[in-house]
């Protein structure tokens, strides 16, 4: 016997489970771990325009939500949406 124990950075900022790649010696880890590295470093047909998933109806909604938040650099956002996220 011993003990056993995991843990993991739940204050990190971001939540992407697939930012901390750790050494396991189960080999389906390895090949999930590895098709994920794939598939951000070569997405090929799987590509997907941010336009495609999120819609200009989309945008719409969410610029009047930041609105009446009061939230600066709407202005800016929709120039981003517009100029390159959307294309």
């Amino acid at each position: 016997g011993g003990i056993t124990a995991i843990s993991w950075n739940i204050a990190a900022i971001n939540s992407n489970p697939f930012e901390y790649w750790l050494t396991h010696p189960d080999e389906d880890y390895a090949k999930l771990m590895a098709s994920v590295e794939k598939f951000i470093l070569e997405p090929a047909e799987q590509d997907v325009r941010v336009g495609d998933v999120f819609t200009d109806e989309m945008w719409s909604e969410l610029k009047a939500l930041m609105e009446k938040e009061g939230w600066p650099g709407v202005a800016e956002t929709e120039s981003m949406w517009k100029d390159d996220l959307s294309q």
